[in-house]
């Protein structure tokens, strides 16, 4: 029972130590209580830091300004190579992209080139030289122990691409100030999409003129109003072998209507849609079939190609690897906004340019002419 028993002094002091205890938990209570508050007001008063603004950015966010009001910038320069070009407001990098980008969705020629995009260059219109290497005939050979080389060394060409021709989009658009200035209206989509529409018209014409006119070779059809399976044959192998895998059919409208009527001897469509590379992309992401014929792409074009007609001898399509055939080079676009031109009903209107080379390279091995019969 003594033991049980606790003394005055005992208890007093175990009430000291606990209180003690109690008070150094109830301070630090207090610190992480008063820590806390501290940063959560310092969390609600202080200002969010704003990422940095890249070069790009500020060059985007120039250019809408200018198509906007009108108003150059520091960011505003010259187009051309030389004083008095094409000129205008040279447009940001994504801008330039994304020309390039609908331009290959809208042009079948241009789509499957060859582009040598030199638009971010210092002088990106500028004569230039582009190296080349066409080794189509050439094979590897098995080499024995201690023997010498005996093959032919592949041969690098040149394009010597002279300074960039200007495409002018002309008066491409016109919008009122009020929409203009409406800064929920993406306006430069709106420009690049009527501006990438001519231009790849002009471009898609100029390149099918290059090719019907590079004196490639050429296989004539039968003078009727659908295609012998037997003459295409004759196109498809034609083409160097090497360069057939990526190569594309383009026919003209009319032509591309016979195609479809077209059949083999047991009555099956030439044309085939469902082969699962026969899948493409549209310039809005779209998923488009495509057709092919003979396991190639088959695309319709209003570049220039002769209707297929009873006769005539004219030129209704190809059988071509654009990029080996006819390889092209971006030099950038600017834009113009007619502001005073248009004042008097309220609105801004745009003209742009585009600049362009393009030049034959291997027509002999890399392209082969569809001929109406004359």
């Amino acid at each position: 029972m003594a033991k049980l028993v606790e003394t005055r002094a005992q208890f007093f002091e175990r009430q000291r130590r606990y209180s003690k205890e109690h008070r150094t938990e109830l301070d630090g209570y207090k610190l992480r209580s008063t820590v806390t508050t501290a940063v959560n007001a310092a969390m609600r008063t202080a200002t969010p830091t704003a990422p940095p603004v890249t070069a790009e950015q500020r060059a985007a966010r120039a250019f809408d300004a200018y198509i906007r009001s009108g108003k150059f910038t520091r960011e505003a320069r010259d187009m051309g190579a030389a004083t008095g070009a094409a000129g205008g407001y040279l447009v940001p990098t994504t801008f330039n992209a994304d020309i390039v980008h609908d331009m290959t969705a809208m042009s079948a020629l241009f789509g499957h080139t060859t582009v040598v995009d030199t638009s971010a260059d210092p002088h990106p219109g500028a004569p230039m030289n582009f190296p080349t290497m066409i080794d189509a005939g050439n094979v590897a050979g098995i080499l024995a122990e201690d023997a010498a080389y005996t093959g032919v060394d592949a041969v690098f060409g040149n394009i010597a691409w002279p300074e960039a021709q200007a495409y002018s989009a002309g008066e491409f658009a016109r919008v009122s100030f009020a929409l203009a200035n409406d800064a929920g209206f993406d306006l430069s989509e709106v420009l690049r999409q009527a501006w990438v529409a001519r231009t790849a018209r002009g471009i898609e014409e100029d390149m099918t003129s290059t090719l019907k006119g590079s004196g490639a070779s050429s296989v004539t059809m039968s003078a009727l109003t659908t295609f012998d399976p037997a003459h295409l044959v004759y196109v498809w192998s034609a083409l160097n072998a090497t360069y057939r895998a990526d190569a594309i059919w383009v026919f003209s409208p009319s032509a591309m209507a016979a195609l479809m009527n077209s059949v083999d001897g047991a009555g099956h469509p030439l044309l085939v849609f469902s082969a699962p590379w026969s899948r493409d992309t549209d310039s809005t992401g779209a998923v488009q079939m495509i057709p092919t014929l003979f396991g190639n792409k088959v695309f319709e074009s209003n570049g220039g190609w002769a209707a297929q007609a009873a006769s005539g001898g004219g030129i209704c399509g190809a059988f071509v690897n654009v990029g080996k055939a006819l390889p092209v080079r971006y030099s950038g676009s600017s834009v113009s906004v007619l502001r005073e031109r248009f004042a008097d009903y309220g609105e801004n209107g745009y003209s742009g340019y585009s600049r362009f080379n393009a030049t034959t390279l291997a027509l002999t091995s890399a392209c082969v002419l569809i001929t109406n019969q004359a």
